[in-house]
């Protein structure tokens, strides 16, 4: 499950990407212009998500959605790292 929560428990928003999983963490980085290197991607079940936002990535060239809502977790792929 994607948290919906920070580690003290207040509410904050969830982000995702309807698109199809990357296998590189530098591109997924890139085009989703995370601060941090990802070590893996996750596949999520979104059927019965509300959605907040949607839209392009800043300065990225993704789609990102936005949630309140915790994103039930079917996948979790490790990216190659380059």
């Amino acid at each position: 499950m994607v948290p919906n929560t920070n580690v003290a428990g207040a509410a904050k928003p969830v982000f995702y990407t309807p698109e199809s999983p990357l296998s590189s963490a530098s591109e997924a980085q890139s085009t989703y212009q995370l601060g941090d290197t990802p070590t893996h991607a996750a596949e999520l079940d979104t059927s019965r998500i509300h959605n907040t936002y949607g839209g392009n990535v800043e300065n990225g060239s993704g789609i990102e959605m936005t949630t309140q809502d915790q994103i039930p977790v079917t996948k979790l792929n490790k990216l190659d790292p380059k």
